[in-house]
């Protein structure tokens, strides 16, 4: 009987995903986040759970970048940053930066379109309160420090960023917006 009870207790725990993040991702309790790491786990969440709610709790360094005279990084060896979201599942929860700044986004690929901190953000889809500082992106088009397609609500945002070459559509903030952006810088 202990053998069949420790057997069934192994399958159960490996059978349900265990985040480390606190709190559950609902809009009353969200995920808190306040390292680099917690930050990439929210983006493995958010594929799961489009509706995933977050807050920061601290300021985020995901890369320490530098640029030259010219607005471009000393060197290229950075975590590149892959955005919430895409084309299919795009993002309706609510990511609160809770007046924090994400420091170091790094993602440069020529060949893909809709990249920033989100790929596509839903109609109910709200990311607010939130700072992007020493970052660097660099795609074909459709490029946001905050969000590459918006269709929900983007709003107390501000970007401090370098947008480095695309083809169309980029913007501090958002690169195609069909909705709400509200009081960005």
């Amino acid at each position: 009987m202990k053998k069949t009870l420790s057997l069934l207790f192994t399958f159960s725990i490996s059978f349900f995903s265990v985040y480390a993040l606190d709190g559950t991702g609902s809009q009353n309790d969200p995920f808190q986040i306040g390292s680099a790491e917690e930050l990439f786990e929210f983006t493995e969440l958010a594929k799961k759970d489009i509706n995933a709610c977050a807050i920061l709790t601290n300021d985020i360094t995901v890369n320490e970048i530098e640029f030259d005279n010219a607005g471009n990084p000393t060197r290229e060896d950075f975590k590149e940053w892959i955005p919430i979201g895409n084309d299919s599942v795009a993002y309706n929860g609510t990511f609160d930066g809770a007046n924090h700044a994400i420091r170091g986004i790094y993602l440069v690929n020529t060949k893909l379109d809709y990249i920033g901190l989100f790929s596509h953000i839903d109609s109910l889809g709200v990311v607010k309160n939130l700072t992007i500082k020493d970052s660097y992106i660099k795609g074909h088009q459709f490029n946001g420090f905050v969000c590459g397609h918006n269709k929900g609500t983007i709003k107390n945002c501000r970007n401090y960023g370098t947008i480095g070459y695309a083809n169309d559509y980029s913007g501090g903030i958002v690169g195609l917006n069909e909705k709400d952006v509200l009081s960005c810088v």
